[in-house]
């Protein structure tokens, strides 16, 4: 169907009245993420406390006109826990059906103090020309979780060096 036209949608059942309408047809490249992984410092695939990592994209053009060369943005609507250190990246123009990969782009560092399993939440952003695309994602955050028990017993007497009194006193 050529660009800029209109398809009539004509729908019928049997002892039903019969709908007729119209879809006015746009031609235009259309941006997708088709695959996404993370490169992480010491290589577990998840983003931990005070780590640096960078992503790899597949873009794919699965509209049906080509697209102009893009800039992609990453920003955080969680700030507070990472910090975005390189946000653009350049995409090639691409044919319809056409895809390329983006490879270690968006270098980010994720803060010391964020809560373990904090949700960290991203949002791509591809442009080019007028044309605007977004992909949002989220990805999970791990650190230390230190828990004290309700029963601390101190032993400090024989081998430890200390006094018996069941305290932890200077010294010992």
């Amino acid at each position: 169907q050529p660009s800029n036209s209109n398809i009539t949608i004509v729908a019928t059942k049997q002892d039903k009245l019969r709908y007729v309408g119209t879809i006015h047809v746009i031609s235009e490249p259309s941006l997708n993420v088709t695959e996404m992984s993370l490169n992480d410092a010491n290589g577990n695939n998840q983003l931990d406390y005070g780590e640096q990592s960078s992503f790899n994209f597949t873009i794919k053009n699965t509209g049906d006109q080509a697209s102009s060369q893009a800039t992609a943005t990453l920003t955080t609507d969680t700030p507070q826990y990472v910090t975005i250190n390189q946000s653009t990246a350049s995409i090639p123009a691409l044919s319809p059906n056409q895809t390329t990969n983006l490879e270690n782009v968006f270098d980010i560092t994720v803060a010391d103090n964020v809560p373990n399993g904090t949700q960290l939440q991203f949002n791509l952003t591809m442009v080019s020309g007028n044309h605007n695309w977004r992909h949002n994602f989220s990805l999970t955050a791990y650190a230390p979780v230190f828990k004290i028990s309700d029963g601390i017993t101190i032993h400090d007497e024989g081998t430890y060096k200390g006094n018996g009194n069941g305290r932890l006193d200077p010294g010992e």
